[in-house]
């Protein structure tokens, strides 16, 4: 299965209407990658966080993803200027299970509140219930960050429960939301879209 992703994921493109989701390669990391994760509201809600990045550190960890076959990091690409704004993430995949976490950044400001989330978090939907075969999909948001929690939930993300005080943030104790969307719901909910 990793021979099978390392020949796909130079050419796997996953393209929307205005975006496109490519298997996140270290080229793709530079100075305006590391901006995004040295800025503390663009990764207030993330574990990254916790952590001070370089460039090789980030290289390593696209470096990691791309040889694990249960993590699909995908850069987040406008289809208009081929610019990077953001990666998604499905991973790690439990294939007993057939289950996935999904993580989203949106790195670029200027591309926040134009739907661009939205977008590529359809795509990423498609991508894990047709090709890679998955049953269910899980997120876990941060309570505060109501912009992610609105894009899971418009994109069908059901919420699951609730996590007490499973997150520290911005000094204080915060609950963590925790979605989920089934394979069925997806394809009922694309069947009724088409």
């Amino acid at each position: 299965m990793l021979e099978a992703k390392k020949s796909v994921m130079y050419r796997e493109r996953i393209r929307g209407i205005r975006l496109e989701l490519r298997y996140l390669l270290p080229s793709d990391v530079n100075e305006g990658y590391l901006r995004w994760f040295d800025d503390s509201e663009t990764v207030r809600y993330l574990e990254a966080r916790h952590i001070k990045h370089t460039i090789d550190s980030l290289k390593d960890f696209v470096i990691a993803c791309s040889i694990k076959s249960r993590e699909h990091l995908f850069g987040i690409f406008e289809l208009s200027s081929d610019r990077h704004i953001g990666n998604i993430k499905i991973g790690p995949i439990n294939v007993n299970h057939r289950s996935a976490s999904v993580g989203l950044l949106i790195g670029e400001k200027d591309c926040r509140g134009k739907g661009y989330a939205t977008e590529a978090i359809d795509l990423a939907l498609r991508h894990a219930f047709t090709n890679l075969n998955l049953h269910k999909l899980t997120a876990g948001i941060i309570v505060g960050n109501e912009k992610s929690l609105h894009v899971f939930t418009k994109n069908h993300f059901i919420i699951e429960g609730v996590r007490r005080k499973q997150n520290f943030c911005d000094d204080e104790w915060r609950d963590e939301i925790m979605l989920g969307l089934l394979c069925d719901e997806y394809i009922n909910v694309r069947e009724t879209c088409d």
